[in-house]
């Protein structure tokens, strides 16, 4: 029932009917968050964005009596009637150790409402944040901006014409220039460490209400360290930024995104004279255009397995393997293992072995068709493989099951050489293996250990420098 009177309220980019505020707002609201803010990209192959959500915290009214009815509504810019709007009446929850009526949260889609690329806003009326923020007062209302812009795969390259890399010691950067900085990273917070200015100049300017630029930030090993949102909104710009970890050693790889379009790699030998700045662009093919979108790619100790996984991806009509075995040469196969489930099976349900016994009793297997079991093999004892091995043969085809088994070089040869249905089952290709650490990953690694046991531990320069020199005068 709509309880709200409209009004048409004239603002520097139109004439819109809003809801009439004629008194004081009691309705509040401790937290907002919706997917309709800033910039929305439309995904690969379409040319509209779909299904918002939106989302209230901490709701009550403060003169301690029912939440009256709000309203919600879209607009594009430019146009007076709302293109989609919502009254919405509370089933309040009371709150005794407030006193007052109270709803902690309320969060729905949008559902049904496809738009086009252009500017909009969210438009929030009859309640008011308990707090200052960036919401911006809109006669007594609250508006949110946004835009959707088109996806990179549709727009024309804007190629760089130059580029370059500059290294700033932590002594020298209240000396330096820059219009970008990663003020998210962890390490920002102390001046210890140094940090690199990416400067790039593009052949054309950029152009707000259609280009939106990301800068990704990964490690020598392909991990995705840090991102900085909204880079290049000129057409030249010089953005700084902190090496993964902090240390100025060994390889940063850098990726711009245009529109979720992932276009230009830089990389860059990290060292205090930082040799030349490498560029490409990204074909079809390379890992940098999967990185973002497949975690398993910025493993440690995954050469090889990283050349399988983009095999696969730039394979027309690929799947992945239903019946696989990780070696595990690193130490990490068990975090790889969870990584290739999220990353390759998220369709399937999927369940552990870990003793004979469990899997006799795991109606699980029996009844349910695509299921994805998981083997450790240091989880069940030796003596009990073959019956293990007697019940998986039982059910794997007939329920169309799939199968990820992992474990060390030495229990890994000896299952295949003592079951001959395993090795027949798994075929060469389809047997891969983690590598140790290279010496980055355990300087990486030594780090992730030293802030695991440190919790509450600020990042130290010396710290991260003491391993990196531990590691590498190691003989």
């Amino acid at each position: 029932m709509e309880t709200l009177r409209m009004t048409d309220y004239s603002s520097p980019d139109g004439i819109y009917n809003i809801p009439l505020i004629e008194r004081e707002i009691n309705n509040r609201f401790s937290f907002f968050e919706t997917s309709l803010a800033g910039n929305i990209i439309c995904k690969k192959g379409e040319t509209t964005s779909k299904t918002f959500y939106i989302s209230f915290h901490d709701i009550y009214n403060i003169q301690e009596t029912s939440i009256e009815d709000i309203f919600i509504g879209i607009y594009e810019i430019g146009t007076k009637a709302p293109i989609w709007h919502k009254y919405h009446k509370f089933s309040n929850d009371t709150d005794p150790s407030l006193g007052v009526d109270f709803q902690r949260e309320l969060s729905f889609q949008v559902d049904n409402l496809e738009l086009s690329c252009g500017s909009y806003f969210v438009l929030l009326g009859n309640i008011q944040p308990n707090y200052e923020n960036k919401l911006l007062n809109f006669a007594g209302c609250y508006r949110v901006n946004f835009s959707v812009l088109p996806n990179g795969y549709t727009l024309k390259e804007n190629r760089p014409t130059h580029y370059s890399i500059k290294y700033i010691s932590n002594k020298d950067k209240g000396k330096s220039s820059s219009t970008k900085y990663d003020s998210n990273n962890l390490l920002s917070f102390t001046d210890d460490f140094p940090s690199y200015q990416l400067s790039i100049t593009l052949e054309t300017a950029p152009n707000p209400s259609v280009d939106k630029y990301d800068l990704l930030i990964f490690d020598e090993s392909l991990c995705c360290k840090n991102y900085i949102n909204n880079v290049l909104t000129q057409q030249t710009e010089i953005i700084s930024f902190i090496p993964p970890y902090g240390l100025p050693y060994g390889t940063t790889h850098l990726i711009l995104y245009h529109n979720d379009k992932p276009y230009i790699h830089f990389q860059c030998r990290r060292n205090k004279r930082l040799g030349t700045l490498k560029a490409e662009y990204i074909n079809p093919n390379s890992i940098y255009r999967h990185l973002l979108y497949h975690p398993t790619l910025q493993l440690y100790g995954c050469k090889k397995i990283k050349k399988n996984i983009i095999s696969i991806l730039n394979t027309h009509d690929s799947c992945f393997p239903k019946y696989l075995c990780i070696t595990d040469k690193s130490g990490n196969g068990y975090n790889v293992v969870e990584n290739i489930k999220e990353d390759f099976y998220k369709n399937h349900k999927s369940t552990y072995i870990t003793n004979y016994k469990s899997v006799q009793e795991n109606s699980f297997i029996k009844n349910n068709k695509d299921t994805l079991l998981i083997w450790h093999l240091s989880q069940t004892a030796t003596s009990q493989w073959k019956k293990v091995i007697n019940y998986i043969e039982k059910y794997l085809k007939v329920n169309n099951l799939n199968l990820i088994i992992c474990g060390t070089e030495d229990m890994v040869e000896k299952l295949f050489d003592k079951y001959n249905y395993i090795s027949q089952l798994i075929p060469k290709n389809n047997r891969w293996h983690t590598e140790p650490f290279s010496q980055m990953e355990m300087v990486y690694n030594m780090i992730n250990n030293w802030h695991c046991e440190y919790d509450a531990a600020m990042p130290n320069y010396r710290t991260y420098e003491y391993f990196y020199k531990k590691v590498f005068t190691m003989e």
